[in-house]
């Protein structure tokens, strides 16, 4: 079971530690609040938005393969499905 935990460290920062149980991996995401905002609408809090993109990334790739730091907004660059199907990782996130 990977777990995920999301932090906030700055005004658009967000630490993110994910562990296998096994191995873990720390990942530094900026969170541009327009983009949050078209994502979200608001309906979920940016630390809960960060977990379900992870969620969504973990789906895609390796822990070890996510990059140390990026803006959240890249992940829709790299994966054009992301906001069709962020919906349903909010929801995990939320459970």
């Amino acid at each position: 079971m990977i777990n995920i935990n999301v932090h906030k460290i700055g005004e658009l920062a967000y630490q993110v530690s994910v562990s296998d149980g096994e191995t873990g991996s720390w990942h530094r995401v900026l969170v541009p609040e327009g983009f949050y905002q078209r994502l979200t609408a608001g309906r979920i809090s940016k630390i809960k938005c960060v977990e379900a993109a992870f969620r969504f990334l973990l789906d895609r790739r390796s822990k070890e393969t996510i990059h140390s730091r990026f803006d959240l907004p890249e992940i829709q660059d790299a994966f054009p499905d992301f906001k069709k199907e962020f919906d349903q990782y909010a929801q995990l996130a939320l459970s």
